[in-house]
């Protein structure tokens, strides 16, 4: 679904694409995300000292964080409309105005652009040498949607 927030009311997109993580990431994430907050909560709750406590907090705070990254960043979204550049997975969103973008390229996903898909696009802006990288199931049609809005 293309959130209410990506594109202003009166744009169409020319290219939209919603990218799940991978199973494997969810197969390995949740039972770890739910495994590390309960015993870090009992290690904490049962704890005769303070190094103990504090190893259980952290614990139970890192399982936590990884529930709610696994629920708000389940989805990558790009959304390409005729003026803006809408990326970002749950509340990690980035807008830029297509105008400003100088060139694509195509490459093997690295880093946690892996999680979600095996390609990324590099996107150079004309501001800088600002650089936006982000994964791409389909990369090839994200290329044609911007050379035909080049050519409009």
């Amino acid at each position: 679904m293309i959130r209410r927030t990506a594109l202003p009311d009166d744009e169409v997109p020319l290219h939209f694409e919603g990218i799940s993580l991978k199973p494997w990431v969810l197969v390995v994430g949740w039972p770890l995300g739910l495994v590390c907050a309960v015993e870090g909560v009992v290690l904490a709750g049962r704890a005769s000292g303070f190094a103990v406590e504090l190893i259980g907090v952290i614990a139970a705070g890192l399982g936590g964080l990884t529930i709610v990254a696994l629920l708000r960043c389940r989805r990558f979204e790009i959304v390409l409309g005729a003026r803006l550049l809408t990326v970002g997975a749950g509340p990690l969103l980035r807008r830029v105005p297509v105008g400003l973008i100088d060139s694509v390229q195509e490459r093997t996903a690295a880093s946690w652009r892996r999680l979600y898909s095996d390609r990324e696009l590099v996107v150079r802006l004309t501001v800088g040498d600002r650089v936006m990288v982000f994964p791409s199931n389909d990369p090839q049609e994200f290329m044609a949607a911007m050379e035909s809005r080049r050519l409009d």
